[in-house]
């Protein structure tokens, strides 16, 4: 009985020390915008109605992940402090906005 309690305290004592860990970096690092950003990208692509067509299909992942790019950027511009990885999500918006035209141009 006394190892069966034992290890019942053992196992809460950890279970609870994960729980304290998990909220202290969930405190620290809550869902971030960034992977928000990540976790939406990811759900509309795994839900997006495929037509079968590869070329269309590709077209269409490929605008949502560049969408989702862009979104991580703008939040870099607004929310980062290093000067040159915003230069670096001023560059990632121009060339996923082109991207995005030459998809949708080439998706007609």
């Amino acid at each position: 009985m006394k190892i069966k309690n034992g290890l019942i305290a053992g196992i809460s004592i950890l279970l609870a020390s994960f729980s304290i860990s998990y909220s202290a970096n969930k405190n620290t690092f809550p869902e971030s915008a960034l992977m928000k950003i990540m976790n939406t990208m990811m759900s509309d692509m795994k839900f997006m109605n495929m037509g079968g067509n590869p070329d269309h299909d590709f077209a269409m992942m490929m605008i949502r992940h560049h969408k989702a790019a862009i979104e991580m950027a703008h939040y870099e511009l607004q929310s980062g402090k290093d000067e040159k990885m915003k230069m670096k999500a001023e560059e990632i918006i121009n060339k996923q906005t082109k991207e995005i035209g030459a998809l949708n141009e080439r998706n007609g």
